[in-house]
């Protein structure tokens, strides 16, 4: 064989054997993977992997070599969230310990009463949580009286050293995260009958004098239509709504260098009014619909109260920029409805920026949509749940801020409400109830008022009561760090509808009311000259205080905001019901607005006299109304207890005469 052609073979082998080396090189790549593994403490966890559902912690996959983010949620946890590298045949473990944001859940089973001094009271106390039970306590009037290593509690009050009237009960269970939940119920404890008791069957006790009836008041203003059959589900729906727009956006830049920060600038050539379509996730029941805007800040842009048709939010009429908002950005839109705002004070960044909507139809007929943000310049998470149930009146707000930063940093947050019960705008007869007797300022064009974070008192100031909007002749920002009790509400009492807040205090901490007051030039927001009033709820007590994240740390909670009817706005208010009460002289009339239907006794005592025990129904549609005749000592406080048929208390309420 010639060189040449032994040449040409032998470079014809080599090039056969090196394809073969080749393609068995890809085969290997192509079958390559990474192994994973996850677990979580507590296990359980839901596991997504660059945003697709995988299963339950523990959890092992095969994955393609490449960087993967995992995120962890379990109901009752804050969310954990980590990126991992992974490599070709090695395995990845991925350990997280979920943070416990949930107190535990407690139970108290317990009966009203009377109870007879000698037969004490037996009670049942049980808890769950997600991190297991450390410990539960029962306390009577305050003090402890029994307690147990466990999830359930059984115990036997002695009531032979009580005094005759009303004893309160409260249950408390610690997780073993160190968190507490509580729960409260009431008892009756008898006066000792002057005979002894007979041994044979007994025979009721005399009564001394009888009890004054409840009466339903006369109703001067229409009634609420029927109740409806609260059944169905809640159901979701979309549908498009045209708003005038200003065409800002051609006028939007940004400078970070300048700003400090990533998030869009205005500067003065936006153009004239256009119909822009926006899109809208209706909820709705028998009661409530709900319509809520992801594109500009995730916001609820409408509550309306199906009863009477009435709405409970300001929509303004233009989408108009304004110079307001933070100083950095100089510049927001009064769109109206309730705002999500951080992370910095004046309505924050990010209530023009569009939100990530995510919709959840559960088991139970609720419905609940999840708007979600990762803010840019601390790296926070915000997840904000609003969730509404079938038969109830009620908008929950589960708010959830998770740092996704390396460092700690100041955050603020606040959810800002613009309100305008009833109609399009806000006028004289709009009141404030904030349940405190001092305020601070933020600011204020009210002459005579005190400088911005100084304290007045509250409602009355120098002879004005500033809880009535017609005494404001200027605009006022105030803020309310103490209270008496965790609600705020706003009540129209030309429309006789208003709205309540009801929060967990012990953790969103802030109240601040805002509103222009006559003479405010509205062309500044708006084209038609409407008015409404900003009732905000903040993490942090004012826009001078802030919150802190530690990496990787969440804070969670869960508040209620519900309409109330033909009731002139509460004295106190939860989550349950909201309560009217007045006293004058020998008279007392009471108010009760309940967001969903529930059975309760109403117990109403004068001193040490139980003057009416009575069981009452309660009803979005149906504020119960009701006068009583006053006797005995009326110098003494009139108290008005409304419990559960089971005995747990769902409010209470003193009042003390003028002068007592």
């Amino acid at each position: 064989m010639r060189p040449a052609i032994r040449l040409f073979c032998a470079i014809s082998l080599l090039a056969v054997l090196l394809s073969g080396c080749s393609r068995a090189s890809l085969g290997e790549q192509a079958v390559c993977q990474a192994i994973l593994v996850i677990d979580s403490t507590p296990r359980g966890a839901t596991v997504t992997l660059n945003d697709a559902l995988q299963g339950k912690t523990p959890l092992r996959l095969l994955l393609p070599p490449d960087a993967a983010t995992v995120e962890l949620t379990r109901d009752g946890f804050a969310p954990a969230r980590r990126t991992v590298r992974l490599s070709c045949e090695q395995e990845t473990r991925l350990a997280l310990t979920l943070q416990d944001v949930q107190p535990p859940r407690v139970t108290l089973e317990a009966s009203p009463g009377p109870v007879a001094p000698s037969d004490g009271l037996k009670v049942a106390v049980t808890a769950e949580d997600g991190a297991g039970i450390a410990r539960v306590a029962l306390l009577v009037d305050g003090a402890q009286v029994a307690e147990a290593a466990d999830a359930m509690l059984l115990h036997n009050i002695d009531t032979r050293d009580l005094s005759p009237g009303v004893h309160q009960i409260e249950a408390r269970a610690w997780d073993a995260s160190g968190l507490s939940g509580s729960t409260k119920a009431a008892f009756i404890v008898a006066k000792p009958t002057a005979t002894p008791r007979p041994s044979a069957t007994p025979t009721r006790p005399a009564t001394i004098s009888p009890r004054p009836t409840l009466t339903r008041a006369p109703g001067t203003t229409p009634q609420a239509s029927p109740t409806p059959a609260p059944v169905e589900p809640v159901t979701v729906s979309r549908r498009n709504i045209d708003l005038p727009t200003y065409a800002y956006e051609r006028a939007l830049y940004v400078d970070e260098a300048k700003a400090g920060h990533p998030y869009p600038l205005l500067n003065n050539g936006w153009g004239a009014v256009n119909p822009q379509s926006y899109e809208l996730i209706v909820l709705r029941n028998a009661y409530l619909e709900v319509e809520l805007l992801p594109e500009l800040g995730g916001r609820i842009y409408q509550i309306r109260y199906l009863p009477t048709d009435q709405t409970l939010l300001y929509n303004n009429r233009v989408i108009k920029p304004t110079n307001w908002g933070p100083p950095d950005q100089g510049w927001w839109l009064a769109v109206g409805g309730i705002e999500f705002c951080l992370p910095v004070d004046e309505h924050g960044y990010v209530t023009a920026e569009p939100w990530d909507a995510r919709v959840d139809e559960l088991d139970d007929g609720s419905a609940s949509v999840t708007m979600q943000y990762l803010e840019q310049t601390r790296q926070v998470a915000v997840e904000v749940s609003i969730t509404l149930r079938p038969g109830q009146a009620a908008l929950e707000l589960a708010t959830r801020l998770t740092s996704q930063s390396d460092k700690a940093e100041p955050l603020q947050y606040w959810i800002n409400a613009m309100v305008s019960p009833g109609k399009h705008g806000v006028g004289p007869g709009l009141r404030f109830v904030l349940p405190g007797s001092q305020a601070l300022v933020h600011s204020t064009g009210i002459t005579g008022m005190p400088v911005a974070y100084e304290p007045f008192s509250w409602p009355v100031y120098q002879g004005r009561d500033l809880s009535s909007y017609g005494n404001w002749d200027s605009y006022l920002g105030l803020f309310m760090p103490t209270r008496t009790a965790d609600f705020v509400a706003v009540y129209d009492e030309d429309t006789d509808i208003g709205l309540v807040r009801a929060f967990p205090g012990a953790v969103a901490n802030g109240v601040k009311l805002f509103g222009f007051g006559r003479g405010f030039d509205a062309n500044l927001y708006t084209d038609d000259g409407s008015q409404y009033v900003e009732l905000w709820g903040g993490w942090s007590p004012t826009f001078r205080d802030a919150g802190n994240l530690a990496p990787g740390a969440s804070v969670f909670w869960r508040e209620s905001w519900y309409p109330i009817v033909q009731m002139d706005g509460p004295t106190l208010a939860n989550t349950q019901v909201a309560l009217w009460a007045e006293r004058s002289d020998d008279r007392l009339t009471l108010r009760v607005h309940s967001p969903g239907e529930q059975q309760a006794v109403l117990i109403i005592r004068q001193g040490e006299e139980e003057l009416s025990r009575q069981p009452v129904a309660l009803a979005p549609t149906r504020p119960l109304r009701l006068e009583l005749g006053l006797r005995g000592n009326l110098a003494a406080a009139t108290h008005v207890l409304l419990l559960r048929p089971t005995g747990e208390i769902i409010i209470e309420h003193t009042i003390v005469p003028q002068g007592g």
